[in-house]
């Protein structure tokens, strides 16, 4: 699955925060990675038919309940 990774970007006038998101593809490749500028925006485009082809054919589920809970 795609995964997005947000961070806060500039300071608050004590903290400075590093910003530096990130935009990841299913093999865990980087698509889109910001870096520390507060004014940034970014964006990356996602190819939902292969969200759904990746979905219907991921060997691994991630739900709580697969664990005997």
């Amino acid at each position: 699955m795609y995964t997005v990774s947000v961070g806060l970007a500039g300071t608050d006038g004590t903290f400075k925060s590093m910003g530096n998101a990130i935009f990841c593809g299913p093999e865990g490749d980087v698509l889109v990675q910001g870096n520390n500028s507060p004014d940034e925006i970014f964006a990356c485009e996602v190819q939902v038919d292969e969200v759904r082809r990746r979905r219907r054919h991921w060997g691994v589920e991630n739900s709580l309940y697969q664990f005997g809970h």
